[in-house]
């Protein structure tokens, strides 16, 4: 795939201790195909520099500008993941929209030789900005499919009402050439959190989808932002206790290689 894709997808929480509580949304993601060539998009869409829509280099990656292919070839290869000239290798991400962004996850998909998916790499960012990535994929390079579960050890503080002792997030990922699917699960010593689930369907994009998604979301960084400390102040008046005390030093930009759960 070498064009740029819109993904209209439903987000949803789901938080079952110590207090319940629950929500969910609709947004809109770009997916970009991650290649040595220029990526050139509709009108009021532009790379790297300022339009109505548009993605930056350095939000993603390396987060110094500097090219994603090799960044992403350089993770997988510490795993021991080849990425060869023939894969491909799309980013599904929230776009800045008039120059604002927010992206709390953003999923780098590798495709052998545009076959199977073969690595998931979630690129995560707290409200602190922070950022933490988790590589998932079998260590024999096989196919990803629907019922494969991941676990990874956490390695970012996320939420203030969460610790970071024994955390530990469960992935599982569902895609097809017109739909993506994760579900996200995440315990403390074994209890059951937070269940997060992000779900749509991909279309070609273009200039008419892409005045439809500004004009249906035109703040959506402001409301997934608003929806986050909203729903801490829910959670903080049910009398769920926060752990901003106990917020360790984050370390930048470091990647948890997670494996398959075993049975």
């Amino acid at each position: 795939m070498n064009t740029l894709e819109i993904l209209y997808a439903k987000v949803g929480h789901r938080r079952l201790t110590p207090k319940k509580n629950e929500f969910s949304y609709n947004v809109f993601y770009v997916v970009t195909p991650v290649t040595n060539v220029p990526i050139h998009g509709p009108h009021l869409f532009s790379m790297d520099r300022f339009n109505i829509v548009s993605l930056f280099t350095k939000d993603h990656g390396a987060h110094d500008g500097s090219h994603w292919r090799k960044w992403i070839t350089d993770q997988c290869a510490s795993r021991n993941i080849p990425v060869t000239a023939d894969d491909e290798v799309t980013l599904i991400s929230h776009p800045r929209l008039f120059g604002c962004v927010f992206n709390p996850i953003s999923f780098w998909l590798v495709f052998e030789k545009n076959t199977h998916l073969k690595a998931v790499l979630c690129e995560v960012r707290n409200t602190f900005g922070d950022n933490h990535n988790y590589l998932l994929a079998h260590e024999s390079g096989r196919a990803i499919h629907a019922n494969d579960v991941f676990t990874a050890v956490k390695g970012l503080y996320v939420s203030p009402f969460n610790n970071m002792e024994k955390g530990r997030y469960k992935f599982s990922f569902d895609v097809t050439r017109t739909s993506f699917k994760t579900t996200i699960d995440y315990f403390e010593h074994d209890v059951h959190i937070l269940a997060v689930y992000m779900a749509g369907k991909k279309l070609p994009l273009t200039t008419r989808r892409l005045i439809g998604a500004v004009l249906r979301y035109p703040l959506m960084t402001l409301g997934i932002m608003c929806r986050i400390h909203i729903q801490a102040m829910r959670l903080y008046c049910k009398g769920v206790q926060h752990t901003l005390a106990r917020r360790p030093n984050p370390t930048a930009n470091q990647t948890t290689n997670g494996g398959i759960e075993k049975k």
